[in-house]
C-alpha cells in the first residue's frame, strides 16, 4: 500500500500498485495540485482520516455473544462472500485470503460439512491450477486481477509462499489429499532455490514487471519462442499440458496454467506415461533454462517477520513430509534470526552490509516467536521456545496497551486509535498471532495475559468477524473454559 501524506500525517491519497507511468502522471499531479491548493489539500485530507479513524472504531456492544454464536455468524459471513463457482472471496480480483481459509480448515476440521469442504478443496485447487501459481518454478503469485484466477498480478511475495505452502500442508491433513502436500513442497522447494539462494534467510519478493518494463514479462511465453526453444514433439505436449495456445488473443505472451494431466496425453497420444513424463520434464527443463537468461528485479530486503513466516511453514513441512532438506533449511534460518537479528534484548527488522537495521514491528515479533515455536517442536530445543517468550513478552510490553494494540512503537497515522482486536490483511494479525502463541505457552504469566484478552477481543471482532479470522481462529482452538 502507498499512502501520500501532508507533512502533519493527513492522508491525501492511497493505491496498491500502478504501473511506473500511471505512478509517474499520479505525481505530477499531486505536486501541482500541492502548490496550487495547500490550505484546501491539507483540510481534506483531515476530514479524511477522522471519517477514517471513525470508520476504524469497534461497536462492542452490551456483551459479547457467545463462542458459538461468533463462529457461525463468521462461518455466515464466509459463505455470503465465498464464490462457490469459482472459488475465494468476493466478486473483483482474488487474493488468496490465507487467514479465512485456514479458519475455515479449522471449522471443517472439528464439524465437517459438505458445502464448507466443497467450497475450500474448490479454492484450494483453483488456487494451484490456474494463473495464480507459477507451473514451471514453482511458487505463487500475489493475487490475480480477475474472480477467474486467470491473470496474476506477477509479484510474488516472500510471505504468499510461506502462508500457502502453510495452507496447503493443513489442507492436506484435513482432506486427506496428497496432491495439496506436494503444492506446498514444490512452494517451498521454489523458496528455497529462488529466493533464498545459497543464503540462509529469503529476499522479500520479485517484481511484477521484468527489466524492461513489462508487466509479467519474465513468465510470459510467445509462439516463436516456444518454437526455438522446444522440438515439435515438445511443442504439442506443452501446448496441451500448459495451455499455452490462444497467442493471437494476447500478443504480450501466455501463461503456462495447468491443462491435460500427464496420463490424459499418454492416453490420448497413445504413449507410454514414462515417455511423456520425460519429454515434459525435458520441456520444463527447457523452457526454465531460457527463462533465467531474462532479468527480474528483487527487493532484496530479508525481512524479520516475512523469514519468520518462512520459519514456521518450514518446521510445519519438515515434520509433516520428513523432508530433511526442508529441516536444514529451518535450522540455517533459526540461527540467522537469532545470531543476525536478536541481540538478546530487541529485534531488527532486517540486516544491511552486515548490520542490523530499522526498528521491528509487532508483526515481526509475532512472526518471529512463532517461527521459533514452531522450529522448538520439531528440534526439541527448549531454549527456542524460551527466545519465542521472550520476543512475545516484549511484544506485548511494546505494543499493547489498556487501549489496545499498536502495529509498531507509535501510529501509523495521528489520531488513529487502539485496536483490542487487528483485522487480517494479505497477512494473518499479528495481536491474534500474539494472543494465540501466548496461550500455548508454558509461561504462566503470558497464558494469564492472554486469556484476560480472550474476552475483549471477543467484543471487537463479532460486529463484523469475517475480517478477523485470525482471532476467530484463537477462539475456535482455544478450550472453552479458558474463554
Amino acid at each position: 500500500l502507498n499512502v501520500f501524506l501532508t507533512p502533519e500525517g493527513y492522508p491525501v491519497v492511497g493505491m496498491t500498485y500502478l504501473p511506473a507511468e500511471r505512478f509517474r502522471v499520479l505525481l505530477g499531479r499531486l505536486q501541482k495540485m500541492w502548490h496550487a491548493e495547500k490550505a484546501e489539500v491539507t483540510q481534506l485530507a483531515s476530514r479524511a482520516l477522522d471519517a477514517l479513524v471513525t470508520q476504524r472504531q469497534v461497536s462492542t456492544g452490551d456483551k459479547p455473544v457467545s463462542r458459538d454464536q461468533l463462529l457461525q455468524v463468521f462461518l455466515k459471513s464466509a459463505m455470503v462472500m465465498a464464490d462457490e463457482l469459482a472459488g475465494g472471496f468476493g466478486q473483483q480480483n482474488r487474493f488468496p485470503m490465507t487467514a479465512q481459509l485456514s479458519a475455515l480448515l479449522s471449522i471443517q476440521e472439528k464439524k465437517p460439512m459438505k458445502s464448507l469442504e466443497h467450497f475450500l478443496r474448490l479454492t484450494l485447487d483453483q488456487m494451484a491450477a490456474k494463473g495464480l501459481r507459477d507451473h514451471l518454478a514453482g511458487g505463487f503469485f500475489r493475487y490475480t486481477v480477475d474472480p477467474d484466477w486467470q491473470t496474476p498480478h506477477y509479484e510474488k511475495m516472500l510471505y504468499t509462499q510461506a502462508l500457502l505452502a502453510g495452507l496447503y500442508l493443513r489442507a492436506a491433513k484435513v482432506f486427506g489429499q496428497p496432491l495439496y502436500a506436494q503444492v506446498a513442497r514444490d512452494t517451498l522447494e521454489f523458496t528455497l532455490r529462488e529466493m533464498c539462494g545459497k543464503t540462509a534467510a529469503c529476499v522479500a519478493s520479485f517484481s511484477a514487471v521484468d527489466d524492461q518494463g513489462a508487466e509479467g514479462g519474465y513468465y510470459l511465453w510467445k509462439e516463436k519462442e516456444l518454437e526455438q526453444i522446444l522440438t515439435p514433439e515438445q511443442r504439442v505436449l506443452a501446448r496441451e499440458h500448459w495451455l499455452l495456445n490462444g497467442f493471437d488473443r494476447k500478443p504480450e505472451g501466455v501463461l503456462p496454467m495447468q491443462g491435460a494431466s500427464i496420463q490424459e496425453l499418454a492416453t490420448k497420444h497413445q504413449q507410454p506415461v514414462d515417455q511423456i513424463t520425460k519429454q515434459l520434464a525435458e520441456a520444463k527443463k527447457r523452457l526454465l533454462v531460457a527463462r533465467h537468461k531474462r532479468s527480474l528485479p528483487v527487493d532484496d530486503k530479508r525481512l524479520a517477520g516475512w523469514n519468520g513466516l518462512l520459519l514456521n511453514a518450514l518446521s510445519l513441512a519438515a515434520d509433516q513430509l520428513q523432508h530433511p532438506g526442508f529441516h536444514s533449511a529451518a535450522g540455517k534460518l533459526r540461527d540467522y534470526l537469532l545470531n543476525d537479528l536478536w541481540d538478546g534484548k530487541q529485534l531488527f527488522r532486517a540486516v544491511h552490509k552486515g548490520r542490523p537495521i530499522g526498528q521491528a514491528s509487532l508483526a515481526d515479533y509475532a512472526y518471529v516467536a512463532q517461527g521459533l515455536r514452531s522450529w522448538s517442536r520439531i528440534s526439541r530445543q527448549p531454549l527456542d521456545a524460551k527466545v519465542a517468550d521472550k520476543l512475545l513478552t516484549i511484544a506485548w510490553s511494546r505494543f499493547y496497551t489498556e487501549k489496545g494494540w499498536l502495529s509498531g512503537s507509535q501510529a501509523l497515522l495521528p489520531g488513529m486509535p487502539f485496536a483490542k482486536a487487528q483485522e487480517d490483511g494479505a497477512l494473518p494479525a499479528p495481536a491474534a498471532i500474539v494472543l494465540q502463541l501466548s496461550l500455548g505457552s508454558e509461561d504462566r504469566q503470558l497464558r494469564d495475559r492472554a486469556r484476560s484478552m480472550l474476552q475483549e477481543s471477543q467484543m471487537a471482532v463479532q460486529d463484523n468477524p469475517f475480517w478477523y479470522a485470525s482471532h476467530i481462529k484463537v477462539l475456535l482452538e482455544t478450550p472453552t473454559k479458558a474463554n
